[in-house]
């Protein structure tokens, strides 16, 4: 009896489509300790791309991304004749897959949007003439849940009002369009949230800031390989800071607790939640 890991992708939504076919991909290692690897490809037209034909291809179609472990066994068949059988056993966390194509309008990227409209779980975003569509894994999306759930708990101990606006559009018609793991308001509701925050499982985490600059986010968060990278919006930029600048959330957030009890969450949520009760109560006056 074998193991092995068979992962079957149905790419067929992106063949066929001038310019968003073929693209150049690259796989990058696993991450020790989280047992997940990343796909990632970039692609630079040549041509000019059909909206029709992206329209078309994008309704037709959805990505689909299998993956499962199976174990290989032999099977005696009536007529005496073995074969061997692959039987699934469980279905591990999928990796990221990420894809961008540059040299794109707004109104093709209208059209990709419209023909994502019905797929659950795929993010879009599009800034400098570059379209990126981003199908998250299960690890990516566990890590922005536990860091919401703290987030979340935080605000309530500390009886703070905050709107969690999670993966909602942000939006400039025309210029520039994201999606983070999971964003906030924080006292009243506004139509660009106070802080975003992304999970990086794929490369070009801080490339993003520009796009949330344009937006005008005063704060972004990036967590990636087990720490928080903070940025809080200046005239000039984004500047790297240590603590959060938030007014509700700086007296008391320490980011080292919370990436401490991110980290402890994926054991216990419970035992999490402990510890970071008691943290944060410990630095109140």
């Amino acid at each position: 009896m074998a193991c092995g890991i068979g992962h079957p992708i149905e790419s067929s939504l992106l063949r066929g489509i001038p310019c968003l076919s073929n693209p150049c991909v690259s796989n990058s290692p696993k991450r020790e300790g989280l047992g997940v690897g990343s796909d990632s490809s970039i692609h630079s037209p040549n041509s000019p791309v059909s909206p029709e034909a992206l329209h078309k291809r994008y309704s037709e179609k959805e990505i689909s991304v299998k993956f499962c472990l199976f174990v290989t066994q032999p099977k005696t068949n009536g007529n005496g004749t073995m074969t061997m059988t692959q039987t699934p056993l469980l279905t591990p966390p999928t990796p990221d897959r990420s894809i961008a194509y540059s040299g794109m309008t707004w109104e093709q990227f209208e059209l990709v949007r419209a023909g994502f409209a019905n797929s659950a779980g795929i993010r879009l975003a599009y800034y400098n003439s570059t379209i990126e569509i981003l199908m998250p894994g299960r690890d990516h999306e566990v890590f922005s849940r536990l860091i919401g759930f703290l987030i979340g708990l935080f605000c309530l101990e500390n009886d703070i009002e905050f709107e969690p606006t999670g993966s909602m559009t942000q939006e400039k018609e025309g210029v520039v369009s994201a999606q983070a793991d999971e964003s906030y308001c924080f006292g009243t509701s506004k139509p660009i949230p106070d802080l975003v925050i992304e999970v990086v499982f794929t490369s070009g985490g801080p490339n993003k800031l520009q796009r949330y600059q344009a937006l005008g986010v005063p704060e972004v968060w990036f967590w990636q390989d087990g720490l928080f990278s903070l940025y809080h919006l200046r005239e000039e930029g984004y500047d790297r800071i240590s603590r959060s600048e938030i007014p509700e959330l700086a007296a008391a957030l320490d980011i080292d607790l919370l990436a401490r009890c991110v980290l402890m969450a994926q054991t216990s949520r419970l035992e999490a939640a402990r510890e970071f009760r008691q943290g944060f109560r410990s630095t109140l006056p």
